[in-house]
């Protein structure tokens, strides 16, 4: 792959493998020598040093991998929460599937903090606080406080059909909730 010139306040010139991609408006993920870093739109380093990856977590914050593990960092480039990860995906919403040893997942929020204890397989934020999650060939559905709300069962994800179903099916109807 051939390098790619860029100009930096005329005078300077820097030379970079890939181009990076846009993490966000106005940042750029940067390689260098399988190295990686973030700049502006005016190629400043806004990391202090580089990673071995780099990937979107939620607006303005990004995983950064070092030494084989992941962890959660603002665009000052400070680290989010107390936990370096050995899997992360990137935010969906308010939560993200993590691990800490790369076999038990759970949840974490936007602050790097678990609100599901890593103790199932790999899952994914649903929506409006509910959670898939599997265990084996497995999957259920559970709530933010791990409430059940379809139990584990062999074969495929539910559906978002069927999550909605149940969620509906369970649902106390409005007169209940007027009289609380």
């Amino acid at each position: 792959m051939e390098d790619f010139k860029i100009e930096v306040f005329r005078d300077e010139e820097i030379y970079y493998r890939k181009l990076g991609k846009l993490l966000y408006h106005g940042f750029f993920i940067v390689e260098k020598d399988k190295k990686f870093v973030i700049t502006d739109e005016f190629f400043n380093v806004i990391t202090k040093g580089m990673f071995d990856e780099i990937k979107p977590a939620f607006r303005n914050h990004f995983w950064g991998r070092l030494n084989e593990h992941w962890r959660l960092y603002n665009m000052e480039n400070h680290t989010v929460g107390h936990y370096a990860f050995k899997f992360v995906d990137t935010f969906i919403l308010d939560f993200a599937n993590v691990s800490i040893d790369g076999t038990a997942f759970g949840f974490c929020n936007r602050k790097g903090n678990f609100v599901i204890e890593a103790q199932y397989g790999a899952g994914a934020y649903l929506g409006m606080n509910y959670f898939l999650i599997s265990k084996g060939n497995e999957f259920a559905v559970i709530d933010k406080n791990e409430n059940f709300i379809i139990p584990f069962s062999c074969g495929d994800a539910p559906t978002f059909s069927v999550v909605i179903q149940q969620i509906l099916k369970n649902k106390k109807p409005l007169k209940e909730w007027l009289r609380l």
